[in-house]
């Protein structure tokens, strides 16, 4: 065993409160381009305290997707994170190794993407989708998979979800598609939910829907979530 590994793991910082998280310390992202650095990220402060839904707002282009992905070290090249720290239960996420980040993504901190129905892969059902998010973190019979699939798309009131595990991406309308997101996403009950753009593009009724489901979510799963948005309507709303 090498000496990193012996380590005790990296704690909040002796300023951040206990009630805290999720803390994001001076979180710096830049992408590196033929024409030079540009900054997407530039010196980003979070802390997410237990059992709340906190906003992050600003206008389309500000780097409110990117410091998404930042915290859950999922940036695309040529991103890369230049400079801070992610504390999530004590552990510094920019320095977990490539097993302690596949144990927390997806069960302990989950993300909803933009743009649902693109963030599907068009070439897997809803069942498919489901049985993956599922088996990435326990050992899931098919059957027990299934089980558990139906289960979250009827926790999120989607209709006849036998029929929808059939279902293919292009096949869904955009507030089928966001709540079979939200469902995968909180497939494991996670601790936070980053939920990105979550409205975008959908009427206002099914904008509240959507919403109503987050409060709901964070009452009954007693979830903390990030809530990423452009709009102070949404803001509002929640």
């Amino acid at each position: 065993m090498t000496q990193e590994h012996q380590q005790p793991p990296l704690r909040y910082p002796p300023t951040s409160s206990d009630e805290n998280i999720l803390v994001v310390d001076d979180l710096h992202t830049s992408f590196f381009t033929r024409d030079g650095e540009v900054k997407a990220v530039n010196g980003l402060n979070i802390n997410l305290k237990e059992n709340t839904i906190l906003g992050v707002v600003g206008e389309s282009g500000s780097g409110k997707s990117a410091s998404a992905l930042s915290i859950l070290r999922l940036i695309p090249t040529p991103g890369k994170i230049t400079k801070g720290a992610v504390y999530f239960k004590g552990l510094n996420l920019m320095e977990a190794n490539s097993e302690e980040l596949r144990r927390i993504r997806g069960k302990e901190i989950s993300m909803i993407f933009q743009e649902p129905t693109t963030a599907l892969n068009p070439l897997m059902n809803v069942g498919d989708h489901m049985h993956e998010a599922l088996v990435a973190h326990g050992s899931f019979s098919k059957q027990d998979a299934k089980t558990r699939s139906l289960q979250l798309l009827h926790e999120m009131e989607l209709p006849a979800p036998d029929h929808i595990l059939k279902q293919y991406p292009f096949q869904l309308s955009g507030g089928q598609a966001q709540r079979v997101m939200i469902a995968m996403a909180m497939a494991w009950d996670p601790k936070v939910l980053i939920a990105d753009e979550i409205t975008s593009n959908l009427d206002v009724t099914l904008q509240a829907d959507v919403l109503a489901r987050l409060k709901r979510l964070k009452t009954e799963k007693h979830s903390s979530i990030i809530l990423i948005t452009h709009d102070m309507g949404v803001i509002a709303q929640i």
